[in-house]
């Protein structure tokens, strides 16, 4: 009887231990299964990163060069204006010159009065000019990059 109740025991102990092995094993199986899923799951977050990443690299790029082709081309008008206003100035020496030359003395007051006038006037175009291609510029600058985020 009592080799009965130890071999009933032996038994049991043996069922229990393959038990807890069995459970062990689904339990690794389970976990084995979550990682590669988890590997899966990580390795296209990484391509879709990258993917995006190198999309906004790409368009950040092209806003880089909207802004610089916009920057050169207000500097360009800043020049044609700045040559503009120079010759203008120049002229208005020459012409300021020539009328206090004049004889009658009315001619002469005129003159400084219209040069002081015209100086006035050349000082605001140039100004004006500037400030338009810069809205403009930017205006078109930021025109773009609302174009390429919408894409």
């Amino acid at each position: 009887m009592i080799y009965r109740l130890v071999a009933i025991a032996g038994v049991t102990g043996c069922l229990l231990v393959a038990g807890g092995f069995y459970r062990n094993s689904l339990i690794k199986q389970g976990y084995n299964q979550a990682l590669a899923e988890f590997q899966v799951a990580e390795t296209l977050a990484k391509e879709n990163h990258a993917k995006d990443l190198a999309e906004i690299s790409e368009k950040t790029g092209l806003l880089q060069e909207a802004y610089e082709r916009s920057l050169n081309e207000i500097n360009t008008y800043h020049d044609k204006f700045s040559a503009v206003s120079k010759r203008l100035r120049n002229q208005q020496e020459v012409s300021s010159a020539a009328i206090e030359k004049a004889s009658c003395p009315s001619v002469g007051d005129y003159a400084k009065a219209v040069e002081s006038n015209l100086a006035g006037c050349a000082a605001n175009l140039e100004r004006f000019g500037v400030e338009a291609a810069s809205c403009s510029g930017a205006a078109e600058a930021l025109k773009s990059a609302l174009d390429l985020a919408n894409e």
